[in-house]
């Protein structure tokens, strides 16, 4: 079967110039895949709509991307892979990513919300949260988005720099642009460390907060207003 990554860019964009990718992958994991990720497609193409009719400052891409689940992950065939490996082989200059995975699921109580060893002590226990992951070398990336993004919103980022080995840390298209060398961050209801549906068949649109859901689009659209244009 042949798939491919969706691409959308304004009319009249100057592809010679510099940009920022910002995406979600839209296959699931054999699965009804309501947060894990059509929560966050649904975000990018709220996303979408709102910078047609009023752009940003900074040139932007929005991504589908396809192959993000297994057998494809950490593959060359993964979508993202793909699509940054074709990037630079027709010489785009893309200035990082922004990924959207699992947008969707929040839990108020006590201890939901799970981490990987030693990370957990110095943040929240509740799960009412969204979380801004990156590396060492996407802090200025991490730092122009998040602050953007709480001014913009009502909804909690925890924002967190971690090395790749951190278990989680690297589980979506953003590990694409860090091995390529590009800043990338990832936006995410933290996937198997809250929710329980995970991979499984029930992850169904009734455990999705849409709320929440609608309170991310506006914090992502303020963070991605944030980002300086391209010279």
């Amino acid at each position: 079967m042949e798939v491919a990554n969706v691409e959308a860019l304004r009319p009249g964009t100057d592809t010679r110039a510099p940009y920022y990718v910002v995406g979600a992958h839209y296959d699931t994991a054999e699965n009804p895949g309501a947060d894990d990720n059509a929560s966050a497609v649904a975000v990018l193409l709220e996303l979408s709509c709102r910078l047609s009719k009023d752009p940003a400052a900074a040139p932007l891409r929005l991504v589908a991307f396809t192959n993000e689940e297994p057998p494809f992950f950490r593959k060359d065939t993964m979508g993202s892979a793909v699509y940054v490996s074709s990037a630079l082989a027709r010489g785009d200059r893309p200035l990082g990513g922004v990924v959207l995975e699992m947008l969707g699921y929040y839990k108020e109580e006590r201890f939901s919300q799970k981490y990987p060893p030693l990370i957990g002590p110095f943040l929240p226990n509740r799960g009412d949260f969204l979380a801004q992951v990156g590396d060492l070398r996407s802090q200025g990336l991490s730092k122009a988005l998040a602050p953007a993004f709480r001014r913009g919103t009502g909804l909690p980022l925890v924002a967190v720099t971690l090395p790749a080995f951190v278990p989680g840390v690297d589980f979506s298209d953003h590990l694409n642009f860090w091995a390529a060398g590009l800043p990338a961050v990832m936006f995410t209801d933290t996937a198997f460390y809250r929710n329980h549906n995970y991979h499984l068949d029930s992850d169904l649109p009734d455990t999705l907060d849409y709320a929440r859901m609608a309170a991310a689009a506006d914090g992502l659209e303020a963070a991605l207003r944030a980002l300086p244009p391209s010279k």
